[in-house]
């Protein structure tokens, strides 16, 4: 590879923290909405800004949470705090972006909508793809979730979802899927540079499942399609220890709904808090065994897939979170086709510090050096 292209891998690489988050924003922008916000080339202003809102959002929810929670509902709903009111400017920077999205998503439906009339009355004529709207193929719907609540609204008869429902379910599904994805990303990476044994069995398992193309052929090794991640047991060990140690979101707090007793006896009232420390928990040697403080993917290989009680990083129960088997998929689709192609060296005398978030992300990010990967 020319000098040139090298120098530029090392510059990005110094940028890789902000890759992976770019990467997990697109891909469930995509599956939420169904824009690509460009995050990895060349974002809108309207994007930047958003983005910017979205990880300032983040760590100044965390702060909030740190509050009794009395005085957390007072500031909160009579923004009596300096807090409380930046938060709400982001709020609405946010809100602005999403709502532009929501109406333009029932915008390019009804123009749908209207074509697929005037076809029939047309008697049936084919109208040209260029004359449909850009997100749908003659008339159908795209699996994007806002167009799939429209879409079922539409089927059973009910009440179109409002603007502020399509607001919010467009939210919640950014803040269940990006920073979580990046950081489960993150800290793998970083365990790789920890464990050369562990990286080399997962390159092994790579080369098997998706042979490299020849020396000298010029070709692109076969690349992960769809759901054949089941090739990969180790790596899928691999994710699901450095999710242990590493829990995305390292402290869950529910709220009652309803007065209630727990498992152990304690009643807990309408409206308590109730929090677990998730990253405490994966450490716990009741629950791990003595090797608990160890990184040993080869635990979740010995094992069927543990209970969600005993690994409850994406929940249990009914909200056992639906995105599981895609949050998987999606990150080891992704360490796949960057380890085909580069190896990773973290940059020397790194501190993986962790950050005060909602989610569990590195406080100097992962500045790594990557060149081509030897064949």
């Amino acid at each position: 590879m020319p000098v040139r292209a090298c120098s530029l891998l090392i510059r990005i690489a110094e940028l890789f923290p902000h890759l992976l988050c770019g990467f997990s924003l697109s891909a469930v922008a995509l599956i939420s909405f169904g824009k690509d916000l460009q995050t990895l080339t060349t974002p809108s202003p309207d994007a930047n800004k958003f983005t910017a809102s979205y990880e300032k959002i983040n760590e100044l929810c965390y702060q909030r949470l740190l509050l009794p929670k009395f005085l957390m509902l007072l500031f909160r709903d009579y923004k009596l705090s300096k807090l409380e009111k930046t938060i709400a400017g982001l709020v609405e920077v946010m809100d602005g972006f999403l709502y532009d999205i929501v109406k333009q998503r029932k915008e390019e439906i009804a123009l749908s909508r209207k074509q697929e009339k005037e076809q029939k009355e047309s008697g049936g004529a084919v109208v040209a793809a260029e004359q449909t709207a850009p997100l749908f193929a003659t008339g159908k719907f795209r699996g994007d979730l806002l167009t799939s609540f429209i879409k079922h609204a539409e089927e059973t008869g009910g009440d179109p979802p409002s603007n502020q429902m399509l607001r919010d379910v467009a939210f919640i599904a950014l803040l269940a899927g990006r920073d979580t994805t990046a950081s489960l990303l993150t800290w793998a990476f970083y365990e790789m540079s920890q464990h050369p044994d562990n990286l080399a069995k997962i390159m092994e398992e790579i080369d098997r499942a998706y042979p490299p193309a020849a020396s000298g052929s010029g070709g692109a090794p076969a690349e992960p399609k769809g759901d054949d991640m089941t090739h990969l047991p180790y790596l899928h060990a691999f994710f699901m220890e450095t999710l242990r140690l590493h829990p995305a979101v390292p402290h869950d707090t529910k709220v009652c709904a309803a007065d209630d007793t727990l498992p152990d006896g304690t009643p807990v009232k309408r409206g308590d808090f109730v929090s677990y420390p998730l990253y405490a928990l994966g450490r716990y040697k009741h629950i791990w065994g003595e090797d608990a403080e160890q990184f040993k993917p080869e635990r979740f290989l010995d094992e069927k897939e543990p209970s969600p009680f005993k690994f409850s990083f994406f929940n249990a129960g009914p909200r056992l979170c639906v995105g599981k088997r895609a949050a998987f998929l999606e990150v080891m689709i992704a360490a796949v086709m960057l380890l085909q192609k580069f190896k990773f060296t973290i940059k020397k005398d790194h501190n993986p510090a962790y950050k005060a978030t909602i989610t569990l992300t590195m406080r100097h990010g992962l500045p790594m050096h990557i060149a081509p990967r030897d064949k």
